[in-house]
């Protein structure tokens, strides 16, 4: 692991910079907890009432969203909190882990979902496709306000990102339970709502995957996705002639767009107030043009 004393006087900076948009995102996030428990309450009942497996399942989809919302908003509380001695890099990671355990626990309902279909598809049984169809409708409201609340904040970290995309799958499984609910009317194919259930399962399982594919990259410290080692050493160089080479280089993300950085840079032999210079500049390249703002530089003499 490389030094942390320049990440970690950064890291306290951004914490400070941090906590208004944290309780931007906190207060979203609890919104949309409220919104989608009453949603799945009604999703429920309703499929019960109705006898339709769409609205169940969908419920069963809500319920995941508002235990990922639930892990979301906890997680964000842990972020927050001071770096200590045991825990230098603070709990930034905490994001990333309940980003990861969402994805997981996904995977046991798209399961439930598939049995259920299965079983509905060799036994079909009638729909209130009615009341099926007034349910739904309420349901695409609620994922529609939902997913305008997170909108502004979904890219700045991976677990509002994940909820804004899960709440999108929703909103398309909710158009997905109306367009079954009217074919059925007018086609009286019962199997039409497995059909439509299991079309919401494959989008869990496709977001799901997705999730828990970015969650490993990160927790793995892979470079990030969006950076370029090749493209960030052609810059520097371009931008300080005076650095000859830059080598043992590490990129990596403490949680979602937090991004940490580390290298040995080659220079001529001169002052330390010259190369403390030279690393600022290193720095506001990295800073102004791709967003790194916790960096580690070891300076070595040209050989």
């Amino acid at each position: 692991m490389p030094p942390l004393h320049n990440i970690l006087e950064c890291i306290a900076v951004e914490k400070k910079g941090n906590h208004e948009y944290r309780v931007k995102e906190q207060k979203r996030l609890l919104w949309c907890m409220v919104i989608t428990a009453v949603t799945m309450l009604l999703e429920f009942f309703g499929g019960l009432w109705t006898n339709s497996l769409a609205l169940l399942s969908d419920s069963a989809h809500m319920f995941s969203h508002l235990f990922a919302l639930g892990i979301s908003f906890v997680a964000i509380l842990f972020a927050t909190k001071e770096a200590d001695e045991v825990r230098s890099y603070g709990f930034y990671r905490a994001e990333i882990l309940a980003a990861l355990f969402n994805g997981l626990t996904l995977g046991f309902i798209v399961l439930w979902i598939a049995y259920d279909a299965i079983r509905r598809f060799l036994n079909p049984t009638p729909i209130a496709t009615t009341e099926m169809l007034v349910i739904a409708a309420i349901g695409l409201g609620v994922n529609l306000l939902t997913a305008s609340i997170l909108k502004s904040v979904a890219t700045q970290d991976l677990n509002v990102k994940s909820a804004f995309i899960h709440m999108l799958s929703d909103t398309a499984s909710s158009v997905g339970i109306i367009v079954a609910g009217v074919l059925i009317i007018y086609t009286g194919k019962l199997w039409l709502d497995p059909l439509a259930s299991i079309l919401i399962a494959l989008m869990i399982f496709i977001w799901s995957f997705r999730l828990i594919k970015e969650s490993v990259h990160i927790l793995l410290e892979s470079t990030p996705k969006h950076l370029s080692k090749n493209q960030i050493i052609a810059t520097i160089k371009k931008e300080l002639p005076e650095i000859h080479h830059l080598h043992h280089i590490h990129m990596w993300e403490l949680t979602s767009g937090l991004c940490a950085f580390t290298a040995h840079i080659e220079i001529d032999d001169v002052t330390v107030s010259e190369s403390e210079k030279i690393r600022k500049k290193v720095n506001t390249v990295l800073r102004e043009r791709f967003h790194i703002t916790h960096t580690n530089l070891q300076f070595e003499c040209k050989k």
